[in-house]
C-alpha cells in the first residue's frame, strides 16, 4: 500500500484528562480516555469504528476537530504533517468536517436554517456575496432531500431526521474532503436511519468524501464501512476490512460486542 493512498493517517494519538483535584505538577490522576490510537484512511472510501460507549471513539473524532485535549499524536493529511493537532488553520480546518449525534442541540435554535448554514460560507467564502451564498444553500438544501424554503426556518420545526438533514448539509456545505459522522443515527428511528445512511453513500459517490464513521451497532458499520477498527477502552482491539470483522472477528472482544448489541434488520 502506497502512502500516497491514504488521505488521513492518525498516528499514536492519546487523549488524557487530569482527576479534579490532583495538582497540575503530579504525573499521577491522569484519566486516558484515547490511548495511542492509529488509523489509515483511504480516499473515498468509509472507515469505520465501533466500539460501546465509553470506548473512546468519540474522543478520537473531537480531538480531530480541535474539540478534545491531545495528549500527543500526529495527523497526517494527504502526505502532509498537520503541526498543532486541533489548532489548524481555516484552510486546514475547511478539509475535515463533522456531523454530530444530536442535531438539535448542534443547532442554534435562534438562527434559521439559511442563517445556520450561510455562517461557514461567510466564514471560508468570504469573497462571496450575499447571491452567491443564498444559492449555495439552497442547492445544499436540495442536495440533501430539503426544500429551499427550509431556509425561513427553525430547527425545532424540523423532525429529527430532517434535523440530521441540516447538519449533513451544514457539513458540507464547504466541500470539505473528509467527514467525521459521529453516531449519526444513533438517535433516530430504523427507518430514518436507513435513509440518513442512504443520503450520506449518496453524497459519498457524488462528491467522492471519505468517512470516519463512528458507531456501537456492528451492522450499521458493516453495511457502510470498507475498513472497520473496533475499539475498547480507548485502544484499538482489531482491524480489518467490513468482510473480515463481520464474518471472522479474531478479538473476544470484537465477538462479544457482535453478540450483544441489537442489529439492524435492514438498510435498505
Amino acid at each position: 500500500m502506497r502512502v500516497d493512498d491514504f488521505i488521513l493517517e492518525v498516528k499514536n494519538l492519546s487523549v488524557r484528562y487530569r482527576v479534579h483535584g490532583e495538582r497540575k505538577e503530579s504525573d499521577h490522576g491522569w484519566i486516558k480516555a484515547v490511548d495511542d490510537v492509529s488509523i489509515q484512511m483511504r480516499k473515498g472510501e468509509t472507515f469505520g469504528l465501533v466500539g460501546e460507549s465509553g470506548s473512546g471513539k468519540s474522543t478520537v473524532a473531537r480531538a480531530l476537530v480541535g474539540l478534545a485535549p491531545v495528549h500527543q499524536g500526529e495527523i497526517v493529511f494527504e502526505g502532509k504533517t498537520l503541526q498543532n493537532l486541533g489548532m489548524q488553520t481555516l484552510p486546514e480546518k475547511k478539509r475535515i468536517q463533522m456531523i454530530f449525534q444530536d442535531p438539535f442541540h448542534t443547532l442554534n435554535p435562534r438562527h434559521t436554517v439559511g442563517m445556520i448554514l450561510e455562517e461557514p460560507l461567510k466564514l471560508h467564502f468570504k469573497e462571496w456575496k450575499k447571491e452567491q451564498r443564498r444559492e449555495r444553500i439552497s442547492e445544499l438544501l436540495t442536495q440533501v432531500g430539503l426544500d429551499s424554503s427550509a431556509m425561513q426556518r427553525y430547527p425545532h420545526q424540523f423532525s429529527g431526521g430532517q434535523r440530521q438533514r441540516i447538519g449533513i448539509a451544514r457539513a458540507i456545505s464547504v466541500e470539505p474532503q473528509v467527514i467525521i459522522c459521529d453516531e449519526v443515527v444513533s438517535a433516530l428511528d430504523v427507518s430514518v436511519q436507513a435513509q440518513i445512511i442512504n443520503l450520506l453513500q449518496d453524497l459519498q459517490e457524488q462528491f467522492g468524501f471519505t468517512y470516519l464513521f463512528i458507531a456501537h451497532d456492528l451492522a450499521v458499520i458493516e453495511h457502510i464501512s470498507d475498513q472497520v477498527a473496533v475499539m475498547n477502552a480507548g485502544k484499538i482491539v482489531e482491524t480489518g476490512t467490513s468482510d473480515e470483522i463481520y464474518e471472522n472477528p479474531q478479538c473476544e472482544y470484537t465477538k462479544k460486542l457482535f453478540d450483544s448489541v441489537p442489529k439492524l434488520e435492514s438498510l435498505g
